[in-house]
């Protein structure tokens, strides 16, 4: 309990000061809108998908995030919608979602193509301060929950892909958000020294009919704060099983899988083994994803996309 307390208070703490930043979500790689909408609609099916994340499984209070996407291109075919509501909890300290990204395609020679995506949406927030237990009550900083705070938000990226290459740069927030304990009430203001920058490649090699190889990695650049980057391979077998393992900078080994349950239904599978030094204390992380993608009406030569 007190463990949990102290990591709640942390992240409290910095909530409370300046804040940009997004749920860590790790089944990005079965789902690439939920870092750039300028992803949405590429894989030119109707594709929707339910994530659940479970964070640091053995700590009380850990973080907890669920997410819910739909999209698909548009009957004009340059432009594509896609939509995310979603909901993260630690602790004491919850923030919901609801996100429009469109993204607007141009094709280039030799299969190339250039995307250009927007997102926009609202964001709700909110702390219980009054529901933490406190070592010693009383504490006036913790004495009421803070209100509701209601905030828009926008992103933007770019995305370059060329036969199984992709490569796409995007800007997941541009509003910093800063809860001011003196107002009682959640502020907005742009601090460019606040962006997360977010670089994210992917590769698929294909070694045979029925066999291939997918390469990704994904860089996290901040200003202010530690870079990230995370590296994967997995193998997929004839289009329904892949499996693959990939590397955390700073957190752990990652451990993936997504299996074709019948046609239209996939489910994903995420393990994450610490390899910090709360290693003790954290546990792992589990991520499970329900996909459901539409294979009729699409031009798509395999929509699935894995």
């Amino acid at each position: 309990m007190k463990l949990a307390l102290g990591i709640g208070i942390v992240f409290i703490t910095c909530a409370g000061t300046f804040a940009q930043e997004f749920p860590v979500i790790g089944q990005y790689m079965f789902n690439e809108m939920l870092l750039n909408p300028a992803s949405a609609g590429h894989q030119d099916a109707f594709v929707s998908q339910y994530s659940f994340r479970k964070q640091w499984i053995q700590v009380e209070g850990s973080p907890t995030t669920q997410n819910l996407s739909v999209q698909s291109p548009m009957k004009r075919e340059d432009m594509a919608l896609g939509f995310i509501f979603y909901r993260d909890q630690l602790g004491v300290s919850a923030e919901s979602g609801l996100i429009t990204n469109y993204a607007y395609r141009v094709k280039l020679a030799d299969k190339q193509r250039l995307v250009f995506g927007l997102g926009a949406g609202l964001f709700f927030q909110r702390v219980r301060y009054t529901e933490l237990d406190l070592t010693h009550s009383g504490d006036q900083n913790f004495s009421s929950d803070s209100p509701l705070g209601v905030l828009p938000n926008f992103s933007a990226g770019i995305r370059y892909e060329f036969k199984g290459f992709e490569l796409g740069l995007s800007i997941p927030k541009f509003l910093t958000t800063r809860y001011n304990q003196n107002s009682s009430q959640f502020e907005l203001q742009h601090r460019f020294f606040n962006y997360n920058f977010l670089l994210r490649s992917v590769y698929r090699y294909e070694i045979n009919a029925g066999m291939r190889l997918r390469l990704g990695g994904l860089f996290k650049y901040h200003a202010t704060m530690r870079s990230q980057l995370d590296v994967t391979i997995a193998g997929i077998f004839k289009e329904v099983v892949q499996v693959g393992f990939g590397y955390r900078s700073g957190e752990g080994v990652i451990i993936l899988s997504r299996v074709n349950i019948i046609e239209q239904l996939d489910l994903g599978l995420q393990y994450e083994i610490p390899t910090s030094k709360l290693y003790e204390y954290r546990s792992g992380t589990m991520e499970i994803s329900l996909i459901y993608t539409s294979l009729f009406s699409s031009k798509a030569k395999n929509p699935r996309h894995l």
